[in-house]
């Protein structure tokens, strides 16, 4: 019974570790400089962490990356109902009416980028506790344990396209074969 009791404790304590977790998900890791790529923002949430509304600050090395297109909220969840402050996204639920949103595998929203010089560059997640428009709040006050799962690009330059050894055997056999004929010219003039 106490062997059992303990299990249950314990099996609680770890299942509530991480009642929220937020992961970065760019669609590629390696990357040449002009590339397009997009940055998925995924949540897990318990049930007992539900939540009405987010922000959140997105952090990455912008002499390498730029956003080329603002934020998508995903919209079949929640709706921007404020500007980010410059350094992140903020979303919430259409009113306080509605139902807290809970769930695995839910998209927050999604980021298109460029990748504009060569590097390496982390993508992170974070929010300034002091920010009001910052954090996962409830309906009963805001979410405080929470889990980031950060992801990194590498960005390359791109390579200049070196010819095949074929092709220059080949465009050295044809300069061969005019310097003949323009040597043949030559004799038969004299």
């Amino acid at each position: 019974m106490k062997k059992c009791l303990l299990f249950a404790l314990l099996f609680c304590c770890v299942a509530n570790a991480h009642a929220l977790t937020i992961t970065v998900l760019p669609s590629e890791s390696q990357l040449t400089v002009g590339d397009f790529f997009h940055v998925d923002i995924i949540a897990d949430i318990a049930q007992s962490e539900s939540v009405i509304g987010w922000g959140l600050d997105f952090s990455f090395d912008q002499t390498l990356l730029s956003l080329s297109a603002p934020p998508t909220i995903n919209t079949a969840l929640w709706r921007q109902i404020y500007a980010a402050d410059g350094d992140g996204l903020a979303a919430a639920l259409p009113s306080f009416l509605s139902p807290a949103v809970y769930g695995e595998d839910l998209l927050l929203a999604t980021l298109t980028m460029e990748a504009i010089d060569a590097g390496f560059s982390s993508l992170g997640i974070s929010y300034t506790a002091s920010d009001r428009r910052e954090g996962f709040s409830r309906k009963t006050g805001f979410v405080t344990n929470i889990q980031y799962i950060q992801a990194a690009v590498e960005v390359s330059a791109p390579t200049a396209p070196v010819p095949e050894p074929a092709t220059i055997g080949l465009l050295g056999m044809g300069l061969m074969g005019l310097a003949c004929v323009a040597r043949k010219r030559k004799t038969r003039n004299l």
